[in-house]
């Protein structure tokens, strides 16, 4: 019996630009809206395009956004209109938790 390879770029096939300007970083779907981070950032903020459930535009944002290496973010979750994220102080070696509206 043979295990079917699943190509994982095959599931970039359903977008329409190409991969290298792919400009979807994550997505998290909370209270009813899909929030969507590209790679734009200025400063210590990322871009989020926040959408309706039926795929409208509600708003574009930029919101503060802690990552720890490039491209690497520190855990996070949205709900509530909120972003809560857990970063390290290097400085105290403690957790901190940021809350920060979205």
């Amino acid at each position: 019996m043979s295990i079917p390879f699943l190509n994982f770029f095959s599931f970039f096939d359903f977008f329409e630009c190409p991969l290298f300007s792919f400009p979807l970083k994550f997505f998290l779907i909370a209270d009813g809206k899909i929030y969507v981070q590209t790679f734009k950032r200025e400063k210590n903020k990322s871009e989020f395009y926040i959408f309706d459930l039926d795929g409208k535009l509600i708003r574009k944002v930029m919101a503060p956004f802690r990552e720890s290496e490039l491209l690497c973010a520190y855990p996070y979750t949205i709900a509530n209109g909120k972003i809560y994220q857990v970063t390290e102080n290097e400085d105290t070696e403690e957790w901190e938790l940021h809350i920060d509206e979205i």
